[in-house]
């Protein structure tokens, strides 16, 4: 389904209405609240599976929950008041970077403070930004960098994004991020996207 939120529910909520069974693959961009719309209740399934990539995977079953050490800040969380027993499942990576760097954090954006955007993922596509830019900043000379040599380094091995795959810019590549993981739309306990495979490269995808 290539097409993005308001498009993406109207295709949906057609293909429903005409009771089509054939699976459904969409972006990342298109979360459950995409295709709830689209269901003629709170409880019916689609007629047809859905499944949507995610270039981002921060779950883990079966991970621990988080400690106040891994949390980082003052140890508790903006806008979380339940035991952290709740927060398992989460890989250490997405606590011991993302969220114990944005928790430490004091900056502020008018009324948003970091460490409010724990659980944002636009933050969480910021902060994988920002650490591949800096990845790349640290294999140059900062006296002597020039575009030609910027992307010379940038191409000279490949970057590991956190929480994420790799991007490989050798050899004047520039298909970008090629590690996806996949999620299926799920109607129990509650309607979301459930992860099925994890982040896998495309050479793994077409070997299969």
């Amino acid at each position: 389904m290539s097409a993005n939120q308001a498009p993406a529910t109207a295709m949906a909520t057609a293909l429903r209405v005409a009771n089509s069974d054939v699976p459904v693959i969409t972006s990342y961009v298109n979360g459950a609240t995409t295709f709830t719309p689209a269901m003629v209740d709170e409880t019916t399934p689609l007629p047809y599976d859905v499944y949507a990539n995610a270039w981002v995977d921060i779950s883990e079953a079966g991970a621990a929950a988080p400690t106040v050490a891994q949390i980082g800040g003052d140890g508790t969380l903006a806008g979380w008041d339940l035991p952290f027993d709740y927060l398992a499942g989460f890989s250490a990576e997405y606590w011991d970077e993302f969220v114990f760097d944005m928790n430490s954090s004091d900056r502020t954006d008018g009324d948003t403070t970091a460490a409010s955007l724990w659980g944002n993922a636009y933050a969480i596509a910021g902060y994988v930004a920002a650490k591949t830019f800096v990845t790349l900043l640290e294999r140059v000379d900062l006296d002597t960098v020039t575009w030609e040599s910027f992307i010379e380094d940038a191409e000279s091995a490949p970057v590991d994004l956190p929480m994420a795959g790799s991007i490989d810019w050798a050899d004047g590549n520039r298909t970008g991020l090629s590690v996806l993981a996949l999620n299926k739309l799920i109607y129990s306990p509650s309607v979301q996207f459930s992860k099925i495979i994890g982040l896998e490269s495309i050479d793994v995808v077409r070997a299969k």
